[in-house]
């Protein structure tokens, strides 16, 4: 179907500055869920269809299909160019997109474990054994769920720039969380694998030892210590880093929102938003991560990018249009969920870059404050820059020592406040500390954060 793709695009006559591109896309995926000893759903999805943009006079015209033929595909290019037209009659800022950049590569899915290797049945028991393991911990945990996705896919994007690419990704996922609750106390605690190189590291997952302890941590929380309220400094670990960094910063990295001023980034390209210590990349190129791909929906070939450099905004996620509008080149962040969305500037893999402290060291730069770990989510604003995170778990810090246990915690602030507050960052990365899908425009992708441990004053913290 690609060289009809090809074959209809040749044949049209695109006005000078225009565009289109045609996206062919097929998915296949699995998700199966656990409660409390029941398998509650168990589902298998396959869709495929194709997805057409136009872009005429300055204006974009979207159509989609779910039924692929010569036919269908004619029709969709002859509804998307008619709706660029309309629009374009009424269009206040032309729409753009550079005709300098072209791609052309394959990219095939290698995968350690492929899944179709593992029997349905199988997949079913370890769902059940890790949600079972949570649960039969003690009568405290009041509720228990697992879940285990998987989606493989294969993506042709061709253009009227001369764009022909091919691709092949995979997401792989198990997720459990348990809730311990008495009387009306109530202690929510989580934990996955993930992966998009297949499920083997899944079926490494020990179900039994880390079931009980997601168990054991819900029960456990429940007599810990009240969690301290107020300003106070912290110490996030890798995780609650993670979903800071995807949260509260890379969202109001993305070029869309800071094109039409809805991000806190708008008008700071270049200037110091943070410390010296604090550098924040976004690399779709690492292996095995959720959030790896080498061609994003438009064709483009993805890249590490440079969001912070020693303190100071280097770059934005970048579609072929917002990179036009913005003098930049574009960067791989054009991803779309299915055929029958348009690409969306978006993330990947984002971290923020290791430093050069251990955890003891930073534990001594704070003297006095909370450790917190673990994340379990949270909201923010990107265009106010507001955000609120919670933790599963915290430890008082006294002297620069970890003392008593807390229960969840919540830390909340403006973003850009806690790079400029940033007093100690630590050694090493994890890469778990987002291991999920990312929601914009209706649209969920598979993405991941982490990032090392940061030191940071003045958080407010919250409880329970």
């Amino acid at each position: 179907m690609k060289d009809v793709a090809r074959d209809l695009l040749d044949k049209l006559d695109i006005p000078s500055g225009g565009f289109v591109d045609i996206r062919l896309q097929n998915s296949l995926s699995l998700m199966m869920q656990v409660r409390k000893g029941l398998t509650t759903e168990v589902g298998s999805t396959r869709i495929g269809g194709a997805g057409v943009r136009a872009l005429i006079g300055g204006a974009w015209g979207f159509a989609s299909i779910a039924e692929v033929s010569k036919e269908t595909l004619q029709e969709a290019l002859n509804s998307a160019i008619k709706m660029a037209k309309v629009a374009s009659q009424k269009v206040k800022k032309p729409r753009v997109i550079s005709d300098e950049y072209v791609f052309e590569g394959v990219s095939k899915l290698q995968m350690d474990v492929d899944p179709k290797s593992v029997s349905l049945e199988e997949k079913i028991a370890i769902t059940l054994d890790f949600e079972k393991n949570m649960r039969e911990v003690d009568d405290k945990v009041a509720f228990s769920t697992a879940a285990y996705t998987e989606a493989i896919q294969s993506e042709t994007i061709v253009s009227s720039l001369g764009t022909n690419v091919t691709t092949e990704s995979g997401v792989f996922r198990l997720y459990g969380s348990a809730v311990g609750r008495e009387g009306d106390l109530q202690q929510s605690v989580s934990d996955d694998v993930a992966s998009s190189a297949g499920i083997k590291t899944i079926l490494d997952f020990d179900t039994v030892e880390q079931g009980v302890n997601l168990g054991e941590k819900a029960v456990r929380l429940l007599s810990a210590a009240k969690p301290p309220g107020g300003k106070s400094n912290i110490i996030m670990d890798p995780s609650l880093v993670g979903v800071f960094i995807h949260e509260a910063f890379g969202h109001a990295c993305e070029a869309d929102g800071v094109i039409t001023n809805r991000s806190i980034l708008s008008n700071k390209l270049n200037t110091k938003i943070g410390v010296d210590a604090i550098s924040v990349v976004d690399d779709p190129t690492m292996p095995s991560l959720r959030g790896t791909f080498k061609y994003d929906s438009e064709g483009t070939l993805a890249r590490p990018r440079k969001l912070v450099t020693n303190g100071v905004l280097t770059e934005f996620f970048h579609t072929l249009e917002t990179a036009t509008i913005l003098e930049a080149e574009p960067n791989g962040s054009g991803r779309a969920m299915n055929f029958g969305h348009p690409p969306l500037a978006r993330m990947g893999n984002t971290y923020v870059d290791e430093g050069d402290k251990s955890l003891e060291e930073l534990f001594e730069i704070i003297g006095d404050g909370v450790y917190l770990v673990d994340s379990y989510g949270g909201y923010v604003n990107p265009a106010k820059g507001a955000f609120m995170f919670s933790s599963q778990q915290g430890y008082v810090i006294e002297k620069g020592e970890q003392t008593n246990l807390t229960q969840n915690v919540s830390m909340s602030g403006m973003t850009l406040e806690v790079l400029e507050n940033t007093i100690g960052v630590g050694k090493g990365i994890k890469y778990d500390g987002f291991n999920g899908t990312c929601g914009k425009g209706g649209q969920w992708i598979a993405v991941t954060a982490g990032g090392p441990s940061l030191a940071v004053k003045d958080i407010v913290l919250g409880g329970r």
